[in-house]
């Protein structure tokens, strides 16, 4: 167990909620705790390395428990707009604001000349900073300089540095008072050696505030939470909260290192549902491939049609493996010592599909992790890809498909800001039905499969591969199973053998024997938890399943 007690040391909470401004944050989001201790130790004249690696660790442990005063039990203020003078007088912006800008664009092309690890851009980057920083301060230094000549607009730009001569802004300031005013973060599965104990009490015992600046408070470890959990992750629950994840510090150097407070900026955290721990159900099952997900995103110049979506996969996959060391061999090709079969890396295309301006292209590349499996060494084998600049070929192109840096969607993700295709809430939330976006690749030949006429006994077999395929990935049976030629949902083409418009047959890459491919609907007699990957050719994306929301669904 991992429990940390942040007391308000005034009893009260200031914070607004990350989508309405005008409304106070409960509880403090986990989120919210992690960037005050990244706070913490990066204010340190020589941020300590022992204590990064424990707020490293942290981040991996994923969404917390809360124990916290309900939403019953705290009291909201009225919230009032007060009009405070501003911070930003206009006096010097005529004459440094322009130098400013181009300082701070130099500062990021210097950090994406850094990210290249391109030389030359490097060294011209590292002129252009010096340069422009050079110029800033030059007039930074002339417009704060009196000379004596200055016209009476001038002088009386120079005033608005009063705060009584300042334009009032509009602000509120919403605040709770909690009956109890203890938050308690907890991790029960958690378990720090004594180094990483000891760093995160120093880095907690030097946070003096969460959220607004007049919110006051005082973190510890403690061995236990006296309180009772009200508040746990939840597929279900109706609450959303900002948590950290596994890559946040980095992320939040990152920004950093291009902004430095100079520009607008979001807490940079995943979104995850909470709910309460009463009348809990019984978890939906799940498929193999529910563990952590890396995606590379596909720019929409970049586009590549679902119909190629095997190509692509194989492309990416190839490309894995060139870059694979011999730790993570059998995780990326399946080949493990042995020959224990056992479930590895799926390479999956993620298209726009099943909505009204569905067009069927792929928007992005979800490498899946099995259930369990850590995302160490595909981290690894990532690092050594990004040296190639993340690019694979597909035939008949003479530009090769350059995917963005990829980002990591843990399993516990929820609510989430990427693009519809993208989102793992799209392809995992609890459904009884499922429609299959890519066509499934059965993994026995099946005579008279769509035959006009005679296809009930085809029908029959093709419902048994894919009810044994369901049990071996980790689902129930399902009580119907209904298949077609062609796609059920927006966005999806029909089934054939590599003809235009339609999904080519899959081939198996030991035996070179083509597979039959068809479209499936299948239905459980519960909800069951995504993603939803069958038959012979799931580890590169065919048979992938969209959830279908039945009517009245409030998932």
């Amino acid at each position: 167990m991992l429990a940390v007690a942040l007391d308000l040391l005034t009893g009260r909470y200031g914070a607004t909620e990350y989508n309405d401004r005008g409304r106070a944050e409960w509880p403090p989001h986990p989120a919210r705790l992690f960037s005050a201790l990244v706070a913490a130790w990066a204010d340190a004249e020589e941020p300590d390395a022992s204590e990064r690696a424990a707020l490293q660790w942290l981040e991996g442990l994923g969404a917390p428990q809360l124990a916290c005063s309900g939403a019953d039990d705290v009291a909201r203020r009225s919230v009032v707009t007060v009009y405070v003078p501003g911070n930003d007088p206009t006096a010097l912006r005529s004459s440094v604001d322009a130098r400013d800008a181009a300082r701070v664009v130099a500062e990021q092309a210097l950090a994406q000349a850094q990210d290249s690890g391109d030389a030359v851009a490097l060294h011209r980057a590292t002129r252009a900073i010096h340069t422009e920083q050079t110029a800033y301060r030059d007039a930074l230094r002339r417009a704060s300089r009196a000379t004596g000549t200055e016209s009476a607009s001038m002088i009386a730009a120079a005033l608005e540095m009063l705060p009584e001569n300042r334009n009032r802004q509009p602000r509120s300031f919403p605040v709770v008072t909690p009956a109890r005013p203890t938050i308690w973060f907890m991790w029960p599965a958690a378990d720090p050696d004594e180094s990483t104990r000891a760093a995160l009490d120093g880095l907690l015992a030097r946070v003096a505030r969460i959220g607004h600046s007049s919110t006051l408070v005082s973190c510890r470890l403690a061995p236990e939470c006296d309180q009772p959990v009200t508040l746990l992750p939840r597929p279900d629950g109706a609450t959303v909260l900002r948590v950290p994840g596994a890559g946040l510090l980095d992320r939040l150097e990152r920004e950093y290192a291009r902004h430095h407070s100079s520009a607008p900026r979001l807490l940079p955290a995943a979104m995850t549902t909470y709910g309460s721990p009463a009348a809990l159900r019984e978890p939906e099952p799940v498929g193999v491939h529910s563990g952590d997900w890396i995606v590379l995103d596909l720019p929409r110049q970049l586009a590549v049609h679902l119909t190629r979506s095997l190509e692509l996969a194989r492309a990416v996959r190839e490309a894995l493996i060139e870059h694979t060391g011999p730790l993570e061999t059998g995780l990326i090709s399946g080949r493990f010592p042995g020959d224990q079969p056992r479930p590895h890396l799926a390479v999956v295309p993620l298209p726009s599909v099943g909505h009204r301006w569905a067009d069927g292209t792929v928007r992005g590349v979800a490498l899946m992790l099995p259930r369990g499996e850590p995302l160490e060494p595909l981290e690894s084998v990532l690092r050594s890809w990004r040296r190639s600049g993340f690019e694979v070929r597909l035939e008949n192109r003479d530009a090769p498909v350059t995917f963005d840096p990829p980002r990591v969607v843990p399993a516990n993700e929820g609510w989430s800001e990427s693009p519809m295709p993208l989102r793992r809430a799209s392809w995992c939330r609890p459904s009884q039905r499922w429609v299959s976006v890519t066509p499934v690749a059965l993994d026995r030949f099946v005579r008279d499969l769509h035959h006009p006429v005679r296809h009930d006994r085809a029908d029959e077999q093709v419902r048994e591969v894919v009810s044994r395929s369901c049990l071996h990935t980790g689902l129930p049976e399902p009580v119907e199973v209904v298949i077609s030629p062609v796609g059920m949902i927006t966005g999806v083409p029909r089934t054939g053998c590599g003809g235009r418009g339609a999904f080519p047959r899959f081939v198996a890459a030991g035996s070179g024997q083509p597979r039959q491919t068809v479209h499936v609907s299948v239905s459980f007699a519960q909800k069951v938890r995504g993603p939803v990957l069958l038959g012979a050719g799931r580890y590169l994306g065919y048979g992938l399943f969209l959830p279908i929301q039945d009517p009245g669904d409030d998932q």
